[in-house]
């Protein structure tokens, strides 16, 4: 199995630490390896059936989103930055129920692209995600959004989307 760490830099915020388990090495069904032995099938309050729209420019994240994402039941888009959020968002608005949203990103960024979404669709659930402390300063709506902060195990993660979806 391959693991390794990637650094992340970004002034005046600070550097952030992703550890990656390589994508191969992680069959099919078998997430619960990653997540202390959560498994879909014993997990009803983890499971969904939504389609999220994953918006992160590191590729190693949003294949983890996905593979994660999908084994528990939900369907997934990813973008690979914000003006790739906002793409996919207009070609898929009818069909997303929740965002899951990097705040720091190249060209567009997580809260801009709130805005931008919020323009479209002003209903949009968003669950942001942020390895950097005090960036999130977007006026949150507590019935609609919520950050959580990274790192994060999937099963946190998991619990946090489902109670944005799940709230009114």
């Amino acid at each position: 199995m391959a693991v390794y760490l990637h650094l992340n830099t970004s002034l005046p915020f600070g550097a952030g630490f992703f550890h990656f388990v390589q994508r191969s090495s992680i069959r099919e069904g078998q997430f619960n390896m990653l997540d202390a032995g959560i498994q879909p099938e014993h997990s009803p309050v983890l499971n969904g059936n939504e389609t999220v729209l994953v918006v992160d420019d590191i590729e190693e994240i949003r294949l983890f989103l996905n593979d994660a994402l999908t084994t528990f039941g939900y369907s997934v888009i990813c973008a690979a930055d914000g003006m790739d959020g906002l793409e996919k968002f207009r070609e898929n608005k009818d069909r997303i129920n929740v965002v899951l949203l990097d705040v720091v990103m190249p060209r567009l960024n997580g809260t801009e692209l709130f805005k931008e979404i919020n323009k479209l669709e002003s209903n949009t659930k968003v669950l942001f995600m942020s390895g950097y402390n005090g960036v999130f300063d977007i006026n949150k709506r507590r019935d609609k959004i919520k950050c959580i902060s990274k790192p994060f195990n999937i099963k946190t993660l998991l619990r946090e989307m489902r109670e944005v979806l799940d709230s009114k």
